[in-house]
């Protein structure tokens, strides 16, 4: 739909909650919002998988479906590598796809993950070169870093002698 569409979505929206009772207000709101969702842009994608994940194992869910790009994959993959997750499968639904990370938990349900933070953001990129890639836990987490040669972990980019934009950390 065009933008003009959008904008008469959201002004449906404040007719609605400025004109009905409480009870109807509140129904006929997250009716109009539910055509809202999908439309609006999202700032920052990567964020918003990590974001899943985290809110994934703090409710203790066994798997979370996440809208699938190239770099997301990339992601699913290196937390597999290093065991932050059981696994990762990306889904045909006949639209974009799903990519679907099946979460990892302790003997005593506790998640793997315990701390996941995206670093390099869309209004502060962060860039290191591989003498500094930063350590996270003394070496019991990892750092995701993208590179010339994608996205991998900080041990391999000291490995490698290549820096690149931080894009997370994980322990």
């Amino acid at each position: 739909e065009t933008a003009a569409g959008d904008l008469e979505l959201i002004y449906e929206y404040f007719v609605y909650v400025g004109s009905v009772s409480a009870n109807r207000r509140y129904v006929e709101r997250s009716q109009v919002s539910e055509r809202l969702v999908g439309k609006m842009s999202m700032t920052d994608p990567i964020a918003d998988m990590l974001t899943r994940i985290r809110n994934a194992g703090q409710a203790g869910h066994r798997r979370v479906d996440i809208p699938p790009s190239k770099i997301k994959i990339e992601i699913a993959r290196i937390l597999e590598e290093n065991n932050f997750i059981l696994g990762y499968k990306v889904l045909d639904d006949g639209a974009h796809g799903r990519l679907r990370v099946y979460m990892k938990y302790t003997p005593d349900d506790r998640p793997v993950i315990r701390v996941l933070e995206r670093v390099s953001k869309p209004g502060l990129r962060k860039y290191v070169d591989y003498a500094s890639a930063p350590k996270v836990r003394v070496g019991m987490g990892i750092s995701i870093l993208s590179t010339s040669m994608g996205l991998i972990t900080d041990r391999d980019a000291r490995r490698l002698h290549v820096g690149g934009e931080v894009i997370a950390k994980v322990y």
